[in-house]
C-alpha cells in the first residue's frame, strides 16, 4: 500500500525576505555578511551552506523562517526520525537541491561537499537499520 505524505521537513532551505531576489545578488550579500565579498550564485552548494548565516544575519524582516545551516540541521534530525520510524521499507523523498546538499553534508559528517545536484536527478540513500549510506548523488536514469 502506498501512502503519500507532504512533510514540512523536506521543504527547500528558506531564504526569508531574500526569497525571489536575484540569486547572484542574494548570494553576494550573504557572502559579504560573512567576510566573503566575492561570493556569488556560481559557487558550489557546499560553499553556499557556509554562508547561509549571512542571509539570516541580514534578513531585514528578521523573518523566523530564514535559515542558516544550524536551522536546517534541526529539520534534518526530525526528518531522520521520520525515516527511521516509518513502517515502510521504501521511501521516495522529493526536495530542493540545496536542502539535499545540506542533508548529504550532514549525513557524511560534513565530508561530502556537493557542487550542485542537478534538477530532476536521483540521489539514493539506504538505511540499514543503523546507518544511512549514500549510494549515489545526482544520477539521471
Amino acid at each position: 500500500m502506498s501512502i503519500l505524505s507532504e512533510i514540512e521537513e523536506l521543504r527547500g532551505v528558506s531564504f526569508g525576505s531574500f526569497e525571489g531576489m536575484n540569486s547572484h545578488l542574494m548570494w553576494n550579500k550573504s557572502g559579504t555578511a560573512v567576510n566573503q565579498p566575492q561570493f556569488n550564485s556560481d559557487y558550489p552548494d557546499w560553499q553556499k551552506i557556509s554562508v547561509l548565516e549571512g542571509l539570516k544575519t541580514l534578513d531585514a524582516f528578521n523573518a523566523a523562517e530564514t535559515e542558516n545551516y544550524s536551522d536546517v540541521k534541526k529539520r534534518i534530525h526530525r526528518l531522520l526520525e521520520i525515516f527511521t520510524t516509518s513502517p515502510s521499507n521504501d521511501i521516495l523523498a522529493v526536495s530542493h537541491g540545496l536542502f539535499l546538499s545540506c542533508f548529504l553534508f550532514f549525513l557524511s559528517k560534513e565530508q561530502i561537499k556537493v557542487d550542485v545536484i542537478p534538477n530532476a536527478s536521483l540521489t539514493k540513500i539506504v538505511y540499514d537499520g543503523i546507518n544511512f549510506n549514500i549510494e549515489y548523488i545526482g544520477k539521471h536514469l
